[in-house]
């Protein structure tokens, strides 16, 4: 049985969870976001890119719902 300090307590830390978890989703879509920008300007002014590691990135983003 928990006291009502640990309820208040987990309460706390699930609360911090949430944040953590939103704030990462935000970053992740701004990473997205950013390389997507990226290889458009590339495209743009006529570079090839040949190996673009982000490229991976947004494959797996769109993949988990980020994007």
């Amino acid at each position: 049985m928990q006291s009502p300090y640990q309820k208040k307590q987990v309460q706390k830390i699930q609360q911090i969870l949430a944040e953590l978890e939103r704030k990462e989703t935000d970053i992740k879509r701004s990473a997205a976001l950013s390389a997507t920008k990226y290889a458009e300007a590339c495209q743009e002014l006529g570079l090839q890119v040949r190996y673009w590691p982000c490229s991976m990135m947004v494959a797996k983003l769109y993949r988990h719902g980020y994007m």
